[in-house]
């Protein structure tokens, strides 16, 4: 899976609102969210959006992935060996398909598999993991 540079640090969304992407890797990619819910259910999470909305919506569910994941193991490895991790980038995609899920108020979808993405982090942060 090909790593995702961010070239910039600022994003404008098309609200005009600036989002900050500082990212060196994502952990998450739009082929492999559309490998889960599928790229009909991530297209009609965002069909309200315009083309280059939809662009920057997928990259800040990715970065938020990202950053969920780092917030538990950011501190044990580094961004490329996460970057780098199946099993790292599996939870990071079902986590960024669960905030797509919930995108104005639609309901939860990869509830569960979030809260066992959550927990598995948490156990590797802990050691119980390998």
């Amino acid at each position: 899976m090909p790593i995702i540079p961010v070239t910039g640090t600022e994003v404008t969304t098309g609200s005009g609102q600036t989002s900050h992407l500082e990212l060196s890797y994502y952990f998450t990619s739009e082929s492999e969210m559309d490998r889960l819910f599928s790229e009909s259910g991530v297209d009609t999470r965002i069909n309200d959006l315009n083309s280059a909305q939809k662009s920057t919506s997928i990259t800040e569910l990715a970065a938020r992935a990202t950053e969920d994941v780092q917030s538990y193991l950011g501190a044990l490895y580094d961004d490329q060996e996460l970057s780098n991790s199946a099993s790292v980038r599996d939870r990071a995609t079902v986590i960024a398909c669960y905030k797509l899920s919930i995108r104005l108020g639609n309901d939860a979808q990869y509830y569960n598999q979030y809260l066992d993405a959550l927990a598995d982090l948490e156990a590797a942060r802990d050691g119980l993991l390998l």
